[in-house]
């Protein structure tokens, strides 16, 4: 057996492997077919990859901002929905007359309302009263906050106590009203 020795030419078994592919000619074109194929995806596939993942990256980004323009579109919408009982003035005597309004239509006795005070937030005017009223039955008193949180003023009953004896119910409710800044200033320079 012969020991090969490292003459560096490293061509030397490149050469003797491109002369047996020569001489067989569907080795040749397995050969040929393979490297058309490496190349292809080296050239084709790759690029395509890259592009699909700036593509994915695209739809994920694209993805977000539909969300955001939704979310968007939905508070616009509720916005558009809630101007018409925002568009109140603050006045302290108009409410008083509106709860009284809902009050006598539950058919309760109003016994007090008294303002607690006012709140400025982002464009919008908290007002804060508490009310007092004498009721005959629990319906009535049901009756009452529905119709004060579902009147023509954005209205919410934040607390509310019911005390009942023989005679009659007592309903004490903290109410919290929401005004637009901008239609109170147009109501204090008329």
């Amino acid at each position: 057996m012969k020991a090969r020795s490292d003459t560096g030419d490293n061509g030397q078994p490149l050469s003797r492997a491109l002369h047996q592919l020569g001489a067989n000619p569907e080795a040749l074109r397995i050969a040929v077919c393979l490297a058309l194929l490496v190349l292809g995806l080296m050239l084709v596939l790759n690029p395509l990859g890259e592009r699909l993942a700036e593509a994915r990256d695209d739809l994920v980004v694209a993805g977000e901002q539909l969300k955001m323009a939704e979310a968007a579109r939905h508070h616009t919408n509720e916005l558009e929905r809630i101007r018409p009982r925002v568009a109140v003035g603050d006045d302290l005597s108009e409410w008083q007359a509106w709860v009284l309004q809902r009050v006598q239509a539950a058919g309760l006795t109003l016994l007090s309302f008294e303002p607690r005070g006012t709140d400025d937030t982002r464009g919008f005017r908290l007002l804060e009263f508490d009310v007092s009223a004498t009721a005959r039955d629990y319906q009535q008193a049901v009756d009452l906050v529905d119709r004060l949180e579902h009147g023509d003023r954005l209205l919410r009953v934040v607390a509310l106590q019911i005390d009942a004896n023989d005679r009659h119910i007592t309903v004490t409710a903290t109410l919290l009203g929401l005004v637009s800044t901008e239609f109170s200033a147009e109501s204090d320079d008329a």
